[in-house]
């Protein structure tokens, strides 16, 4: 349906939108239009004057009269006031007639048609005819309304359906198929035909919303060829259908109730070839910030348009917006190359960044200052270079023959007295602001590196007309500090002996690697933590760098003068923390150590106790000294757990020692011994005698337990100080071995027993284990068969929980010690462990050889 524009009435409302992009990226550019203008919906050429509504003329025509009444028809009329109307050929309008006040007429619907001189409007079926709607003007009132879809229909006999309360759906290709503009008369009452022949006025308002874009192309961008233009790209929520409900009364326009919005593309139809384009939406309301226009180009490059006015753009019905949208980027485009002066030493920033600003100064040919310090916005960005566009107020005011001078990053306090016109290259041009610039003291991310980084360069004009001019390669105009984070290797844990002397070597064998510390108080670098370097642009002298807290470096960096361009470097070694962990050793000493608590804080402590003496026998009734036939004691045993200690508390320790030989082995002259230190220090037992008569037996005494108190004394001493006990590994059992020499005698034989010393620790401790027994030789005063004992049990076994802190001696195995001492049989049953005393703990058995041992760790960080 084509319309020519009437003069009721003009709304053109001018809408500010600012532009904050004007280049092209692949795949798609980001821009806004230059401008958008709303008014009443124009003609389909989108020129001349606007109005809202389409109107067309109700007349008798000639003056045919049927049955005393006329024939009324819809036409284009010269009548004076009144706006002509253009429809297009066979373009179709329902028209209602109802009687008014006083009047029976019934509500009728008929079709009527645009003729081939697009000045009539007749019934569809012909005129004159009887099937029209025929009119009593002289004393008849009618109500009338019409509604049209600008178009044919599938049977133009049948009444097109009343649009109000439906769902209207929009056509999405539009550029193939045009679109259907909703038209609504709203209801006019008790009309009289006048007298004479002027007829009456029915206007038809637009129900829908419009929008018209016209493209202007620019420079290269001339020759290139629109394949199509759309709102939307399938990514953005559009309404493509809504319910309608007529206009209420005295209002033109109904309102819309969306039904459906969805990810949709609707293609625009073109109205001038390359250069507009229209479509009609369902009214809707579309946010700021919405990408809402694509134009793609044949070359596949998509200019995307977004609303950037605060309020959105509320696409309302019967108005038409226009939008002007400027393909290619401005003269005044711009190219900044970034500065690869500080890519070898590894500088975080490498390109610049979306909507960072540039400081722009334009001289012309005569030499003269035509732009100060001038905003230039980045649109795009490749991978070194970026484009720059000026503001829309001078955006095509400037010049390719123009000399750019331009600076990063932008400073709205410099102006024309910040450079030297008399200068032609960038730096000198720039001294003042060069001279003048300084640093931040906190740079710790990479945008603070960006602002203090000041680049300079230089675009020529070439006077050519092309929108992008030579690209300028940028230089850095302060310098790099770049401090590398020095590595050492330490312990993870560091131990001491009972001295508090440090101990060569590492005992558990791990290491920890410790960097420089990466932390700062005033003047603050960014620190790339992987590649353990820290960055600042610096341009003054006199600045320190120095990592703080528990890695604090022994020796700071400060700032020499500083060469524009320049790179320094430092590395930040020396750390003050030799170790995560301090730990302290306990050997064996026959005595009682400890450890005085200076720093608070949680304490593992662990214990290994001793082991039980070995035994051995002779197998020579002559004293020849061949051993043969040699037992071990029993391991002592394992415990671990933790302890709050507090500053100024001393933990004691006790380490046991090892179960000793002794015997006899004298086979002419019995009760005759050999003592080696019997059991060992901290409740091993020793043996309490020997067979009498004529044997070959060296016996092991007990293991002696380790542990650690709040309370000084060996472990038998602490019956009534249990609660300062914290934690105890048993020592083993010490072994068995008996020989007769029944030779000596004369009596028959031999007979001999042997038998393992228990293990120590656990929550009991382990039994001796009888090897093997004989008793068949009798003895030599009562001639009866003995000496065939059974293995001895732990302690804390079956219920030995009788001898705290220490073994029961015997002739042939001793226990060992323990927070319940071992009894004692053929061979020692092991101490028992404890770890009451000590949270997160456990107790194993039989792990020590040897004497006992002792270590206490912090399980927190040790800083001195």
């Amino acid at each position: 349906m084509r319309v020519l524009a009437s003069h009721l009435w003009i709304a053109a409302v001018l809408l500010s939108v600012v532009m904050i992009s004007c280049g092209r990226e692949e795949p798609e550019e980001q821009k806004k239009p230059e401008d958008f203008d709303v008014n009443e919906w124009e003609n389909t050429d989108i020129d001349g004057d606007a109005s809202m509504a389409s109107r067309m003329i109700f007349s008798i025509g000639d003056t045919i009269q049927v049955e005393g009444k006329v024939t009324m028809r819809a036409s284009y009329s010269e009548v004076e006031g009144v706006e002509k109307c253009l429809l297009d050929e066979n373009d179709i309008v329902t028209i209602e007639v109802s009687g008014g006040t006083g009047s029976t007429r019934s509500a009728v619907k008929k079709n009527y048609v645009v003729g081939k001189n697009h000045t009539s409007l007749s019934y569809y079926e012909g005129s004159p005819s009887l099937n029209e709607f025929h009119w009593d003007y002289g004393t008849e009132k009618i109500n009338i309304r019409a509604w049209s879809y600008g178009g044919a229909v599938a049977d133009n006999t049948a009444p097109i359906t009343d649009p109000d309360g439906q769902v209207i759906s929009i056509e999405k290709n539009q550029k193939e198929n045009g679109y259907k503009e909703l038209l609504y008369s709203p209801l006019q009452t008790d009309l009289a035909y006048p007298t004479a022949k002027s007829g009456i006025s029915l206007p038809l308002y637009h129900q829908m919303a419009r929008v018209v874009v016209t493209l202007g192309k620019k420079a290269t961008d001339d020759a290139a060829t629109v394949s199509n233009v759309t709102i939307g790209d399938g990514t953005v929520s559009i309404p493509v259908s809504g319910k309608f409900t007529k206009p209420s009364s005295g209002n033109t326009t109904g309102t819309w109730g969306n039904i459906t919005k969805t990810a949709a593309v609707i293609q625009m139809k073109e109205e001038v070839a390359n250069v507009k384009y229209s479509a009609v939406v369902v009214p809707e309301n579309y946010p700021k910030d919405m990408k809402f226009i694509y134009v793609t180009m044949s070359d596949g490059n998509k200019y995307a348009y977004t609303i950037s006015n605060e309020n959105g753009i509320d696409l309302a019905a019967g108005k038409q917006y226009n939008f002007t949208i400027s393909l290619g980027d401005d003269v005044a485009t711009l190219q900044a190359v970034y500065p690869t002066e500080w890519t070898a030493a590894g500088f975080p920033v490498t390109n610049y960044t979306s909507t960072e600003q540039f400081g722009m100064y334009a001289v012309n040919s005569s030499g003269d200052l035509v732009y100060a310090n001038e905003p230039m916005t980045i649109a795009r960005i490749s991978e070194t270079t970026a484009t720059l566009c000026a503001s829309a107020s001078i955006a095509n005011k400037l010049s390719t023959s123009y000399n750019y001078y331009i600076y990063y990053p932008y400073k709205s306090t410099y102006n024309a007295s910040s450079v030297d016109m008399t200068k032609t290259n960038a730096v000198d041009f720039f001294a003042s602001m060069i001279s003048g610039w300084t640093t931040d003291a906190s740079q710790g991310t990479t945008d603070a590196l960006r602002k203090n980084d000041l680049q300079v360069g230089k675009i020529a004009g070439d006077g050519l007309k092309t929108h992008t001019l030579t690209a300028a390669a940028m230089t850095h105009k302060a310098g790099l500090l770049v401090i590398t984070l020095a590595k050492r290797t330490v312990p993870t844990v560091q131990y001491f002996n009972s001295s508090n002397s440090i101990l060569s070597g590492n005992t558990d064998g791990t290491t920890t690697d410790i960097w420089a510390s990466s932390t700062f108080s005033t003047n603050i670098p960014y620190v790339n933590s992987i590649a353990k370097k820290c960055y600042a642009v610096i341009r003054e002298s006199g600045r320190t760098f120095k990592g703080t807290g528990q890695d604090e470096w022994t020796a700071g960096y400060t700032t020499p003068t500083v060469t524009a361009g320049s790179v320094y470097t430092h590395t930040a070694s020396t750390i003050k923390r030799t170790f995560i962990k301090k730990g302290w050793v306990y050997n064996f000493t026959n005595g009682i150590q400890s450890l005085s608590v200076t720093q608070a804080g949680s304490y593992k402590l662990e214990v290994w106790g001793a082991q039980g003496g070995d035994s051995f026998g002779y197998v020579s009734d002559t004293g020849a000294s061949t051993e043969k036939n040699q037992h071990a004691g029993g391991l002592g045993g394992y415990s671990y757990g933790s302890c709050n200690g507090s500053a100024g508390q001393t933990l004691f320790v006790v380490v046991g020692g090892s179960g000793k030989k002794l015997g006899h082995k004298a086979y002419d002259s019995p009760n005759t011994t050999t003592t080696e230190n019997g059991g060992g220090y901290n409740g091993g037992a020793a043996p309490t005698g020997l067979w009498d008569y004529h044997g070959d037996h060296y016996n092991g005494g007990g293991g002696g337990a380790t542990h650690i108190a709040r309370t000084s004394g060996v472990l038998e001493t602490l019956s009534d100080k249990k609660e300062q006990i914290l934690i105890v590994a048993g020592g083993g059992g010490g072994a068995g071995w008996y020989m007769c020499n029944v030779n000596k005698y004369g009596t028959s034989g031999p007979g001999y027993h042997y038998g393992w010393g228990g293990s120590g620790g656990g929550n009991a401790g382990g039994n001796s284990t009888n090897v093997y027994s004989d008793n068949s030789w009798p003895h030599p005063t009562t001639g009866t068969g003995e000496h065939n004992p059974s293995p001895a049990l732990g302690g804390n076994a079956s219920g030995n929980t009788t001898n705290f802190g220490k073994g029961v001696g015997g002739a042939n195995g001793c226990g060992g010690g323990g927070y319940y001492g071992g009894l004692a049989g053929t061979g020692g049953g092991g101490g028992s462990g404890y770890i009451g005393g000590v949270t997160g703990g456990a107790t194993s058995n039989g792990v020590r050889e040897g004497n006992g041992y002792a270590r206490i760790t912090t399980n927190f960080e040790w800083i001195f």
